[in-house]
Parts: structure tokens; C-alpha cells; sequence
């Protein structure tokens, strides 16, 4: 809504937008401190990496035969590996190429849930693109 060429969307878009993220500032109030500090600090450095390129997703498997996802993001002169391991569920929904911004993946806007030692991260890329990966350990190197 908030790319709408209506200002009325746009608007509403807005609304909604500041509404969302005010309901999950307190959710992850409570879990935040349990990700890796390092992670954080990045994270929260680098505005959540909102308006990264997602410049390239990789899936293998380690020497314990356990999945393991690195995602490459940059913005500017910042880059990073973000190392995501024990994975148990990943969903890539990217219907397209017509609405990236510039004709690249750019990462949006960020929630993370955890049950037990199991974290969920979605990211919201672009307009109509979403990244869900399910996950137990993650970690970030400056690339």
C-alpha cells in the first residue's frame, strides 16, 4: 500500500505500517537478547538491514550433514554473511522479477519468533516477496 500511486493508500499503507510495528517492538523486546550479541549489534547498526540487497542465497550441508543457508547482504559500503544453521524449514516466495526495486532483492522489514531452541525469521523483500527461514543458530561475518 505505501507504493500506491493513490496518496490515500499511500497513507492508509502508513497507518497500517506503524501499527504493525508498534504491536511487535514488545514481542521481540523479550527475545532479542537471546540471539547471538554479535548478530545484534549488527542488525541493529545496520537499521535491521532494511534496504540491503540480498545479493546471493546459498543452501548446504556441513560436515555434520546438517543444512546450512548464508545469505550475502550489502548496502553501501556495509556487507555481510548472515550464516543461518539447523535449518528445519525455509520458504523462498519471490513470484517474480517485475517489482524488485532497481532489479534487485532488497530486505525489507524483519520479524523473528522463537519456540523453545527454534527461531523463525521472515523477511519481507520488495513488494510482493518473502523470505521464512526456520532455524537454530545464526551468525554474521562482515564480508
Amino acid at each position: 500500500m505505501m507504493n500506491s500511486d493513490n496518496p490515500e493508500t499511500r497513507e492508509e499503507g502508513k497507518e497500517k505500517w506503524i501499527e504493525s510495528v508498534s504491536k511487535y517492538g514488545p514481542i521481540f523486546k523479550t527475545i532479542r537478547d537471546k540471539l547471538p550479541k554479535r548478530f545484534m549489534t549488527e542488525f541493529e547498526k545496520s537499521s535491521w538491514f532494511h534496504d540491503f540487497t540480498i545479493d546471493n542465497i546459498n543452501i548446504s550441508s556441513n560436515e555434520n550433514k546438517t543444512t546450512v543457508l548464508d545469505i550475502d547482504i550489502s548496502h553501501e559500503e556495509s556487507a555481510y554473511r548472515l550464516k543461518f544453521s539447523g535449518i528445519n524449514g525455509l520458504v523462498i516466495n519471490i513470484p517474480g522479477t517485475k517489482n524488485l526495486f532497481g532489479g534487485k532483492l532488497t530486505w525489507g522489514y524483519t520479524e523473528f519468533e522463537q519456540n523453545n531452541d527454534i527461531w523463525t525469521i521472515r523477511i519481507l523483500c520488495d513488494l510482493h516477496c518473502e523470505l521464512e527461514i526456520i532455524f537454530k543458530k545464526v551468525g554474521i561475518e562482515k564480508h
